[in-house]
């Protein structure tokens, strides 16, 4: 079988019922040049089951199914990447689906982009179900070549639709810890935009999304619930933001770290060792750096909305 460039990538927890519509989507594609690797977290439903009725419809796309002991997204990601059978890996959530054409319009985009070492990937705006985009459209233009820690500053904000190269995920693994389920996706985006990787981010929708109660979203795994009951992962995390990225643009992560460290009751020397930083560094991060910053942030809006005033 020739090689796919493009493997789209499901982990599965429990979704056994959702499945049938990302699949129905699949088979709805006007490029049929892709692969379908669903990673199943050890689901208590009949999800195996239905991925197998799947397979046996004899698609035009190969359907390969692994199960891995329950350990999370981040986990099935790493082991999605050692599978992979293409050459650029789309992560396509259960609970979601996707346009017609889709892969039909990822495969020009990475023919686009070859040769551009700089570029690992692109990636494609999301939207709702009823078509409203989730974050916003770039003025004016087709796309823009970013890194992931460039998109606030070039005003990529939302959910975006992201297709990495397998190679350079290979090389940028999500990191795992024993008895933790969760970490966010930005801890692996972020290191391969450190080590000087962008991605080519388009206008068009290429993904449906909803944000289900039961989703990562919506039951607080990247919120103060899922920092305390995944503290390394979430510690991994703004140690790799205060390494990579300004203070003014880490400013919000480390106040939610301190909100965090109140929740737990934790003491400045646990503090200081959870970012791996002496007593002294931290005190002096805490005390003196973080409200400059702040007061550099107020300062910076008070003058923002007087000259929008003025403006008017």
């Amino acid at each position: 079988m020739n090689p796919v460039p493009i493997t789209v990538f499901t982990p599965a927890y429990n979704r056994a019922h959702l499945l049938p519509r990302l699949f129905h989507t699949l088979k709805q594609q006007t490029n049929m040049d892709f692969e379908w690797l669903i990673i199943d977290d050890e689901s208590s439903d009949h999800t195996e089951t239905v991925v197998h009725q799947f397979i046996e419809e004899k698609t035009p796309f190969l359907i390969r199914y692994y199960k891995q002991k329950h350990g999370g997204k981040h986990r099935a990601t790493n082991y999605a990447v050692t599978l992979a059978e293409g050459s650029y890996l789309f992560i396509v959530d259960s609970d979601d689906w996707l346009p017609e054409n889709a892969i039909e319009l990822l495969t020009g985009w990475l023919q686009e982009i070859q040769g551009i070492s700089t570029l690992c990937g692109v990636a494609g705006q999301k939207a709702l179900a009823d078509g409203k985009l989730v974050g916003n459209s770039f003025e004016q233009k087709e796309f823009i070549d970013a890194s992931s820690l460039e998109r606030k500053k070039l005003h990529i904000e939302g959910d975006k639709a992201e297709v990495f190269s397998v190679e350079v995920l290979k090389a940028h693994p999500f990191p795992e810890f024993e008895g933790e389920y969760f970490v966010t996706e930005a801890v692996c985006w972020n290191a391969i935009a450190a080590d000087g990787y962008k991605l080519r981010w388009y206008q068009d929708p290429i993904y449906y999304c909803e944000y289900l109660e039961d989703g990562l979203t919506k039951t607080g795994a990247n919120d103060l619930r899922g920092h305390i009951a995944n503290f390394q992962g979430y510690c991994f995390y703004i140690r790799q933001c205060l390494a990579i990225k300004s203070r003014l643009d880490n400013y919000r992560d480390y106040v939610e770290f301190e909100k965090t460290c109140d929740a737990m009751g934790l003491g400045d020397n646990e503090r200081a060792a959870a970012l791996h930083w002496s007593k002294q560094a931290y005190l002096w991060n805490k005390k003196l750096i973080m409200p400059l910053v702040h007061n550099f942030k107020r300062v910076v809006f008070v003058f923002k909305r007087a000259r929008a005033f003025v403006s008017r």
